[in-house]
C-alpha cells in the first residue's frame, strides 16, 4: 500500500495491533514491511537509480554533483530534518496510546492530507528546483507520523508547487528510496527487525504488490488528467480517514 496515496503505516499499525501486538510492536512491525516496498523501488526505478549513483560516484572524480543527485540530496536532508523527530516522538506517543486513540489519531491527520490532494490541481512544471526538493524532503520527512500518508502527502504537496502529476508521482516514488532506508538503518540498530520466516514472507508479498502498483500509479499519472489524479488522491486519503475513524 505504500505506493498508493492511503498511510500504509497506519492501516498496518491498527490491523497488527487488532492480532495483539502493543501499538509500538505494530508500528515497529509496519516498518518491517518497507523493507519488501524498498525492493520494488529499487526494481522499478533501477535506471533513475542506476543515474544517481554514476553521479555521485563522478563527484569523486572531480566533478559536479549531477542535477538528479542534487535534488535527491536536498530531499534526504529535509527528510531527516522533520522525519526523526516525527519517528521518536511517534514511538513515544503509541507506548501510551489505544487502538481506538491510534485510529482517531489516524484519521484526523489523513483528513488534512485528503483536503491537500483535493485542492491540488497539479500544473505544467516538468522538473524539479531546488526549492521544490527542499518542501518535498521536510513534507516527507512527517509522513513518519502514522496517518500521513507519505505518498500522498508528497504528491499533493508537489501538485500544489505547480508539477505535472506524472513528475510528481515519480518523484515521490525516488525520494522515498533514501527515506526508507534510513527507516530500515534505524530498526536495525534499535533492534526491532523480525527475522523469523512469517515476517520474510510478508517482505516479499510487500515487494510484489509494491512493484505492480509502482507501475499503476505511473501508468495512471501519465495518461489521467491532472484534475482526475486530485480527484483520486483525494478520495483515496479520505476513504482511508473514515476507515481509520471507524476501526
Amino acid at each position: 500500500m505504500e505506493w498508493l496515496p492511503v498511510s500504509s503505516t497506519a492501516v498496518v499499525t491498527v490491523i497488527a495491533a487488532l492480532l495483539g501486538l502493543n501499538l509500538a510492536e505494530a508500528y515497529n512491525a509496519s516498518l518491517l514491511l518497507h523493507v519488501g516496498t524498498l525492493i520494488a523501488l529499487m526494481v522499478a526505478f533501477r535506471n533513475d537509480y542506476a543515474l544517481l549513483a554514476s553521479q555521485a560516484i563522478r563527484t569523486f572524480k572531480g566533478h559536479r554533483l549531477g542535477r538528479e543527485a542534487r535534488l535527491l540530496l536536498a530531499i534526504t536532508v529535509g527528510t531527516a530534518l522533520t522525519g526523526l523527530p516525527a519517528y521518536l516522538l511517534t514511538l513515544k506517543v503509541l507506548e501510551r496510546a489505544s487502538v481506538a486513540d491510534a485510529a482517531a489519531y489516524a484519521g484526523a491527520f489523513l483528513a488534512v492530507t485528503a483536503f491537500m490532494a483535493f485542492i491540488a490541481r497539479g500544473g505544467k512544471k516538468t522538473s524539479l528546483d531546488s526549492r521544490d526538493a527542499v518542501i518535498l524532503g521536510l513534507a516527507q520527512g512527517l509522513a513518519a507520523i502514522p496517518g500521513l500518508s507519505r505518498s500522498g502527502l508528497t504528491i499533493s504537496v508537489l501538485m500544489l508547487l505547480g508539477v505535472t502529476p506524472y513528475e510528481a508521482f515519480k518523484w515521490s516514488f525516488l525520494s522515498a528510496g533514501p527515506a526508507i532506508a534510513g527507516v530500515v538503518a534505524l530498526e536495525l540498530l534499535t533492534g526491532d527487525f523480525m527475522l523469523a520466516p512469517g515476517p520474510l514472507v510478508a517482505v516479499l508479498a510487500a515487494a510484489v504488490v509494491g512493484y505492480v502498483s509502482i507501475g499503476a500509479m505511473l501508468s495512471v499519472a501519465r495518461r489521467a488528467p491532472p484534475s482526475l489524479v486530485a480527484l483520486f488522491v483525494s478520495i483515496a486519503m479520505f476513504v482511508t480517514a473514515l476507515l481509520a475513524y471507524v476501526g
